[in-house]
């Protein structure tokens, strides 16, 4: 369980600790005054914590930077669209969407090609 104090540092920041049990690590962020009362009024709005609340866009935002990564290391050449996938921690067809969805053009090897065929032809 994750439990939240606020502390005002000054006019444009806030201080955030968030303490957790059950063998997890402490972590202190600060953040700007206008994002603890948009992080307030959010979890408000949808019943929640604003704990449950910074989990969850803590979770997204990871899960986000995450992608971008992976994309960018695809999109240089530096990583295969299974590693790319992997990075992202998605599955290479979720990874294909997401790449088209984001102007990303696909490369495409032989082998790879090969492979989808199979699966296609096995799927039948």
């Amino acid at each position: 369980m994750y439990s939240v104090s606020i502390a005002l540092l000054g006019l444009y920041s806030s201080r955030i600790r968030l303490c957790v049990v059950r063998g997890m690590k402490v972590t202190t962020i600060r953040i700007r005054e206008d994002m603890v009362a948009e992080v307030q009024k959010l979890a408000r709005e949808l019943g929640m914590d604003n704990s449950s609340l910074l989990r969850e866009a803590l979770s997204v935002g990871l899960k986000e930077l995450r992608t971008r990564l992976a994309l960018d290391e695809y999109a240089k050449g530096r990583a295969s669209l299974g590693k790319a996938a992997e990075i992202a921690g998605i599955g290479y067809r979720n990874f294909f969407v997401e790449a088209k969805k984001r102007g990303i053009q696909i490369r495409y090897g032989e082998e790879r090609f090969e492979e989808e065929l199979e699966e296609l032809e096995l799927s039948k």
